[in-house]
């Protein structure tokens, strides 16, 4: 049989190494999900490998049609370029990349040699055809949705219309070794479970200044049905065991009926099953009664993580989310009454933002923390232009130099600022925020598996705490041996 490899490279950066396993590849699992029908088709997954060359020099048999990598910014761009170059250097096999990134750059990462496809947009029917189409020696430029070289010219062969979500068989999660795959918010919580990732939605109707989602999925919002997101859980439960699912969905409460009815249905059907939630909506949420949200625990749901980005009115303004400081205080209070965890994401480094609302957006942290014994904050990410973006739009007339080369994309991991609108100092001070803000709250107990790491992160928490409260980050030590470990990694 002929066979297809899809390659998750190494995300890098220092944080991966602190859990024994991985979140799963979900993204290559639905690339997958056509293929397993006709073609045998492998994961690589190089996170799992330190000799990836002799594991991945394996799986390219004679039969290998076609290999896939995912890739996504920041340091993963670096290993899946060195993938792409490996596999060229031992064999003619055509690759294929897809991911966000390729879909929001193909034309930069199509010019790269050791890259023969670029896969725009979703690639669960794209890849089929083209397999299909290298397979039977058919001609590619038939194949929507795809960007390659011809004549050192290049091709696209036009937008493939987005698929219907319910028409999706289930995933071929047997491709996987299960027992190397973790949930980052609950690694410890739920040690022995078996975890798995679930996606029932693509797409968001937000218009946030710095998000990719109006670009890539035109700020529509599309969800598979409650019916077949319990059929899906049915099978998961029957045919692997799960205990515990991670729902990465982009914008989960979009359907506030869609939600209660399979918060319902897994009552109904008494699934000890556990399950955390991504994109929620703060907004959104503040909708609902007390009594919805107890449906939800009693449903199993036992962690939210939510976008809160700032604690400044201003600030929120400009980035032009629907939630409001009040929003964030109001449903971080009323979820304390219930046992779920609740994970908030911060964003610094807004055009115009000062000393004063960045106090407000840590003073607003704190607060949560100090309200909610669960709440916790994921971190205060480094504000990031992404492609096709209003913030990437404002960062060029500001002097911003979109990246050229793809190797430059891997700067932009979300740990550094890299936007025009700060001196080198402020640069370096919001730096050094981000960093700090991992160490303020809990979150390592349930996150990091090493006692060893857990009790570091312990001793550093009150200098984190302090020097966020008062914006010290005078001798910048700590802050200095993160930065070469990270460029070490």
């Amino acid at each position: 049989m002929k066979r297809i490899v899809l390659v998750y490279p190494n995300t890098g950066g220092i944080f991966i190494g602190l859990r024994k396993k991985r979140p799963m590849p979900l993204g290559l699992l639905n690339a997958a999900v056509y293929l397993t029908a006709s073609y045998d088709v492998k994961i690589f997954d190089q996170n799992l490998f330190f000799n990836w060359q002799q594991e991945l020099s394996r799986l390219l048999t004679p039969e290998t049609i076609l290999v896939g990598i995912h890739s996504m910014a920041g340091l993963q761009i670096l290993n899946a370029l060195e993938i792409s170059e490996f596999i060229k250097k031992i064999s003619d096999i055509p690759v294929i990349w897809g991911g966000v990134l390729p879909s929001l750059i193909p034309e930069v990462v199509i010019q790269e040699k050791s890259i023969d496809y670029i896969c725009a947009g979703e690639g669960e029917v794209t890849l089929l055809e083209l397999v299909r189409a290298i397979d039977r020696k058919q001609d590619i430029s038939r194949v929507k949705g795809l960007y390659y070289k011809e004549d050192n010219e290049i091709k696209f062969t036009g937008e493939r219309a987005f698929i219907d979500l319910n028409e999706l068989p289930f995933l071929p999660y047997h491709l996987l070794d299960l027992s190397e795959y973790n949930v980052s918010a609950v690694a410890r919580i739920y040690k022995n479970k078996q975890k798995l990732s679930i996606e029932t939605s693509r797409g968001c109707v937000q218009d946030c200044i710095f998000c990719y989602n109006p670009v890539l999925n035109k700020r529509k919002w599309r969800a598979q049905s409650a019916r077949r997101v319990l059929e899906r859980i049915e099978h998961l439960a029957k045919d692997y065991g799960v205990s515990y699912l991670d729902f990465v969905d982009d914008a989960f409460f979009t359907d506030l009926q869609r939600v209660e009815d399979i918060a319902t249905g897994l009552i109904k059907r008494k699934h000890d099953i556990k399950w955390l939630l991504n994109g929620v909506d703060i907004h959104k949420l503040n909708q609902v009664d007390d009594a919805y949200l107890n449906l939800l625990e009693r449903a199993g749901l036992v962690v939210l993580r939510m976008g809160a980005e700032s604690g400044s009115v201003k600030t929120l303004n400009e980035m032009q989310k629907s939630t409001s400081v009040s929003d964030i205080i109001n449903i971080n209070n009323r979820l304390k009454k219930t046992n779920m965890i609740c994970y908030y994401y911060f964003t610094i480094g807004m055009k115009g933002e000062t000393p004063d609302d960045l106090k407000e957006s840590i003073d607003l942290m704190f607060r949560l923390l100090r309200d909610n014994p669960r709440a916790r904050i994921l971190s205060a990410f480094c504000l990031t232009p992404q492609p096709g973006t209003r913030l990437l739009q404002e960062a060029e007339k500001d002097g911003f130099t979109f990246p050229g080369a793809l190797r430059e994309w891997a700067r932009l991991d979300g740990s550094t600022i890299i936007t025009p609108w700060f001196t080198e100092k402020e640069k370096a001070d919001l730096n050094f925020l981000f960093f700090a803000s991992l160490f303020i709250d809990q979150k390592s107990k349930e996150i990091i598996e090493s006692p060893l790491i857990r009790g570091l992160c312990n001793l550093y928490r009150p200098v984190a705490r302090f020097r966020m409260r008062n914006l010290f980050f005078h001798v910048p030590l700590e802050y200095k041996i993160f930065e070469l470990l990270k460029n070490w990694r």
